[in-house]
């Protein structure tokens, strides 16, 4: 069965879902070396776990054999023409993303996965039982396969960032076969096509010389 099937059950509102899938995840204990976020620009730590909802949730690798719960909620200095989504890890912190600033062609999995929970909260994806992310994972494990990009299940490749446009590039040139693979290339297109419009906004920022706030600011003095 395709990971792209629907079905009418939304986990995102089951919190007992939530706290059995956090509670499988495996934490500090059991790592030899410590998992460190990188802050940038796009991504700096956040005071709280974030307001309201449960946008999206998926795993990310932290040390041999080791996976650590994902959890999306809108930070509370969140708003619509600046959304920034708050991931939570647990034990390793919680960080805030500019949605605004993450760049597909150069993302970490923590600034994707928030990206993506934002894209799913606002319909411009379809989350269905597991979210657009966790299918975008699918997706581009063709091109890890093919060497074309890093493996985002090895821990050592938790913090990099990769190139989520060329993994969705090389997962499009599968056949389509069925109703399923039908499905999922309609929506790798329309991801793809969001990533891109992403991208080019954040080249033509840096082009600019200004940065998502400034913009923001300079659009509402009209």
């Amino acid at each position: 069965m395709s990971i792209y099937a629907i079905d009418s059950y939304d986990r995102r509102n089951d919190h007992s879902w939530y706290k059995t899938a956090a509670a499988s995840a495996v934490t500090a204990s059991a790592l030899n070396k410590p998992f460190a976020v990188e802050l940038t620009s796009t991504t700096s730590i956040a005071p709280s776990a974030g307001d309201g909802k449960v946008l999206g949730m998926s795993a990310i690798a932290v040390g041999p054999n080791a996976s650590q719960t994902m959890i999306a909620r809108y930070s509370e200095n969140s708003t619509e023409q600046n959304p920034i989504i708050t991931v939570s890890l647990g034990d390793y912190g919680s960080y805030n993303i500019s949605v605004k600033d993450v760049d597909p062609k150069e993302a970490t999995q923590i600034e994707m996965f928030a990206l993506c929970s934002y894209m799913d909260d606002k319909n411009i994806t379809c989350p269905g039982s597991f979210g657009s992310y966790n299918r975008l994972k699918s997706y581009i494990q063709t091109a890890i396969d093919m060497d074309e990009l890093p493996d985002i299940n090895n821990h050592l490749n938790s913090t990099k960032k990769i190139n989520w446009l060329k993994g969705l590039d090389v997962a499009m040139k599968n056949q389509v076969t069925d109703q399923y693979s039908y499905q999922e290339r309609s929506e790798q297109i329309k991801l793809r096509s969001y990533f891109e419009k992403q991208h080019q906004d954040i080249e033509l920022r840096k082009k600019l010389g200004i940065d998502n706030t400034k913009m923001i600011e300079t659009i509402q003095s009209f």
